[in-house]
Parts: structure tokens; sequence; C-alpha cells
């Protein structure tokens, strides 16, 4: 339905059925998805699927139109000023974490989870480009990925991943 490819019947993809829907609810104006759901969204994985590379792709791109959609609509309204306090408000939740000290900007993991000082590390680059004086992108964020810990050494991947789409909509909206 959507021309995405699909792996080999001996690779795992993504439902077609599942991908396709979501879709079908994205372009319907009504259909109520927001950036957050596109975020958001997971797919289970099936023999013969869709390509994830590809159908990830296009939720990026999808996010991406959402935002200047919304960016538009508020400037629109509330002109250029009213999407700047926007921006900034949302700039504003991201840094009372960056604000802690390393190994402390998040919960510890129950089991496994992501490095500490690997997430600590990159979260310099988001203060950086919170500051300017780095062009971290969305992409970036997106891709990044960080071994795992455990114990002290470890932070729970789901604030972490929560905290990083946070990062994406910022980039996004400032793009």
């Amino acid at each position: 339905m959507r021309g995405f490819a699909r792996v080999s019947r001996r690779e795992q993809g993504y439902d077609t059925d599942q991908v396709d829907e979501f879709f079908t609810r994205a372009r319907d104006v009504d259909g109520g998805v927001t950036e957050s759901d596109v975020r958001e969204v997971a797919f289970d994985l099936v023999a013969a699927g869709y390509d994830p590379e590809q159908v990830d792709l296009a939720l990026d791109r999808l996010e991406e139109s959402h935002t200047r959609r919304r960016r538009h609509e508020a400037m629109a309204s509330g002109g250029p000023d009213a999407w700047r306090a926007h921006v900034a408000e949302l700039e504003e939740t991201l840094r009372p974490r960056l604000e802690r000290p390393a190994k402390q900007r998040f919960v510890r993991p129950g089991t496994t989870g992501y490095s500490a000082s690997s997430v600590d590390s990159f979260l310099g680059r988001v203060s950086d480009a919170l500051d300017g004086t780095d062009d971290l992108t969305a992409d970036e964020v997106r891709a990044v990925t960080f071994p795992p810990a455990q114990g002290r050494g470890a932070y729970a991947e789901g604030v972490v991943d929560a905290y990083l789409d946070r990062v994406v909509e910022v980039l996004l909206a400032r793009a």
C-alpha cells in the first residue's frame, strides 16, 4: 500500500498491516496523529515485513512535516514571537537534567541499562546545542546508541529515550 520494500522471507520486517494502518491514520487530517505519536509508534517484527529502515525514514519525515505544520499554524495565529516562546519553553524542560551532576541525571535501571558515562557525554553535546555552540541534528539524536551497563554505571533506558525524544522535538522546532 505505502510502497515500502519488503525484506526477504528469512528476515524480520515491520508488520505491513500495522504500518499501513498507522500511515493511513497519519494521512487523515482528523486521524489524531501527533509528532509524539510518530516518535513513539512501534510495529511488530514479522517475516517478510516492510523494510524497517525505509519505514523509519518515512516516520522521521512525517514527524518533521508535523512540526513544520505546527510551526506554520503557530506563526499564522501568534506570529514568530509565539513560536519562539514555544520553543524556549520546550528548551527549558531539557535544562534541569543537564544541570544535574554526571551519573545522577536519570534513574538507575532494575537490571541492564545505558552506560551513564556515554549518555552523560552525549548530553554534553545536547547542552552545547541548546547554547548554540554545537550543530547537533535531530537525525544524530535519533541515531545515537549507548553501550549497555549495569548498576550505578547505568541509566534506565526508558527515561533516557523519553528525554532524547524531547531533544528531537526541540531540535526540529528550532530548525
